[in-house]
């Protein structure tokens, strides 16, 4: 498609006589005149293993990530239209240099005494994270030739900034597993973690773990019990603490301050500007880490020859000294919001899991699948106030509270559409000055008006249900697999629509959202019939009120996917020998096939978020969908 009108170089690169606004095609055209990013990233993998006894074994391992990127880029000066035009070319120069190393030492021994079995593993691990960005950028070369993007090229308005990040951690970790006859089963594990995301005091915690099964299975009277359908019991259960640092900065336990050309201050009757510093983020110099404990109790059982294994777990988490961040008055000055230990949230539910392996004649299959119940309860705020999370443009979309699911969305309740005016002077929000066409919104405590009390829970971002279902089989060098994933009764915030279903212009909208909205009788011509729309506001005459956070903009987040499926096959020995080839196998696989959902976003998969806040989970900012991949291959052995 053709970007602009030949026929009419004013409009592409000057003002045009129709308007003064700026073609979007030319903009992006000057804007972007040259851009070129010189990129070296080295990953890199080391492991020594010593025997040291036939039983003991010392093992390290040391991986590496480093990158260093250099952009380049030359911005030279155009005019357009008035409010497109930049009187000055610009270099810009940006150096970025990440580094991040793990090291992992341990050393394990086995040993068996008669029926007795004993394995411990003992060892450290050592984590390094490091970023460093410095930009430079200067303007006035002596003309817009790409080729002078040197900044001694460059004249006048210099500008120089850079920032420096780094984080570390170091674990001790011990672990110690008893056995008796393949009968009795005892695990005792422990590690300590620091982390430099913690002032010196709060730095290091400590995080226990045990477990012990029972094989019944193995007992002389189960052994003596004359059936032939139950093959394996086993009974169990644990208990363990983990930590969690998720989501903190490397400094987010002190205050800082920001500096830059746009913190400016005036001084003396002249009224001077100098530049300095303003309020950046309040730390908190007594945030710990996070320490989530989990009980647990299970049993594993077998059928038939363990043709048929199930297992079965129940588990209640509970996570104290919760790691998020409180919103503050924006009167307050500073940008982001501090992190603190506030509160207890228990995870609870049941986990199942089947599996059926078979074979008939010269086809093997199998059948594998998992279902997991979750009920996510706040079970304390440690005596504070309701914690409001997920701020956008129409307020804080999630409140967590007492007794609620964390990070819940807070707001109205549709309840309808106004029709005319009558039906809003007899309403409980006529003090509210609504417009035919705008919501209704439920007077849910009765007071005959509509305010904050009204808003209510309307739904966790957390599932209720996750699962999964594997099949395979496969016949004579062919085999098939494929991998179901869903999960249901978790509601997701469309955010996205929210900024596309308004008037204002800013955002583009869906041609149906307007052909389905109410619409008064008349508004297209004496004989338009109007839309009596009791679920859709009026696109053109609404007001404000239809942009409050409400359930108009919760969605359910329910969904079932194909994530994988992949169809193999495998060249018989006999043509391969000649070849000296051990193995060929060649696929073709398709993730992401489809997927079934009532969701009207484009992605109900959301995962987590990227502050790692959990008050903040569940809201679809326009999350890019996962793309559907073909791919073709082959498995080479030699």
């Amino acid at each position: 498609m053709q970007g602009y009108d030949p026929n009419d170089p004013v409009s592409w690169f000057g003002n045009s006589e129709h308007s003064n606004k700026e073609q979007p095609y030319a903009v992006a055209y000057r804007q972007g005149k040259f851009r070129e990013n010189t990129m070296l990233k080295v990953v890199g993998n080391f492991v020594l293993d010593v025997k040291i006894m036939p039983w003991l074994i010392f093992k390290s391992n040391l991986g590496l990530d480093n990158l260093n990127r250099i952009a380049d880029e030359f911005y030279p000066s155009y005019y357009i239209a008035p409010e497109a035009k930049e009187d000055n070319n610009r270099v810009y120069k940006q150096h970025t240099q990440y580094l991040n190393w793990v090291w992992e030492n341990t050393i394990s021994g086995t040993k068996k005494f008669g029926n007795h079995s004993l394995s411990a593993v003992a060892g450290m691990t050592m984590e390094s994270w490091g970023w460093t960005q410095f930009r430079g950028e200067k303007q006035g070369t002596p003309n817009n030739n790409a080729d002078q993007r040197v900044l001694s090229a460059a004249t006048f308005n210099p500008t120089a900034e850079g920032e420096q990040r780094h984080s570390a951690m170091m674990s001790y970790l011990g672990r110690v597993n008893y056995g008796f006859a393949d009968r009795y089963l005892i695990t005792a594990s422990v590690r300590a973690d620091g982390s430099s995301k913690f002032r010196k005091e709060n730095r290091w915690a400590t995080f226990p773990s045990a477990s012990v099964g029972w094989r019944l299975s193995q007992e002389s009277f189960f052994q003596d019990w004359e059936q032939k359908v139950i093959s394996n019991v086993k009974v169990r259960a644990g208990w363990g603490q983990i930590g969690n640092q998720m989501g903190l900065g490397n400094s987010d336990y002190m205050t800082t301050i920001t500096g830059g050309d746009d913190k400016k201050y005036l001084f003396g009757s002249n009224k001077n500007q100098k530049t300095g510093y303003s309020p950046d983020r309040i730390g908190n110099p007594n945030i710990q880490w996070e320490t989530s404990e989990q009980l647990n109790f299970g049993a594993d059982l077998g059928f038939f020859d363990n043709h048929l294994t199930a297992g079965i777990d129940y588990f209640r988490k509970d996570t104290r000294d919760m790691l998020v961040q409180v919103p503050l008055p924006s009167y307050l000055g500073y940008q982001n919001d501090p992190w603190v230990n506030q509160g207890q949230v228990r995870n609870s539910g049941v986990e199942v899991q089947l599996d059926w392996q078979d074979k008939v004649r010269d086809i093997t299959y199998g059948i594998s699948g998992n279902l997991t119940t979750m009920k996510n309860e706040v079970i304390s705020l440690g005596g504070g106030r309701p914690i409001p999370g997920g701020n956008e443009r129409p307020g804080d979309v999630t409140l967590t509270k007492e007794g609620w699911a964390i990070g819940s969305f807070y707001g109205w309740q549709v309840d309808g559409v106004f029709q005319n005016q009558e039906q809003i002077d007899n309403s409980h929000m006529k003090d509210r000055n609504p417009r035919p066409g705008d919501f209704i919104f439920k007077d849910t405590d009765g007071n005959g008006k509509l305010d904050d009390d009204d808003r209510v829970n309307l739904g966790s971002p957390l599932p209720k249900v996750a699962y999964g279902l594997n099949l395979n089989a496969a016949y004579k060098g062919i085999d098939l697999t494929l991998f179901f994933q869903g999960q249901a009764g978790n509601k997701i915030f469309r955010m996205f629509k929210y900024y596309t279903h308004r008037k204002d212009g800013y955002f583009n909208t869906y041609s149906d959202l307007v052909e389905q909205s109410w619409r008064a009788p008349g508004t297209l011509g004496a004989n338009d019939p109007g839309v009596a729309s009791n679920t859709e506001f009026a696109f053109n005459t609404s007001t404000a009120l239809n942009m409050q956070i409400s359930d108009y903009y919760v969605e359910d987040g329910s969904y079932l996917r194909l994530k994988n499926i992949q169809l193999g096959y495998t060249l018989p020995k006999k043509l391969l020998s000649p070849l000296n080839i051990t193995n060929l196998r060649i696929y073709t696989s398709i993730q992401n096939l489809f997927t079934i959902t009532k969701y009207k976003g484009l992605e109900p998969e959301l995962g987590g978020n990227d502050n790692g806040n959990p008050t903040d989970f569940g809201i679809d900012r326009s999350t890019y969908p996962q793309a559907r991949t073909v791919m073709f291959g082959l498995g080479l052995t030699l």
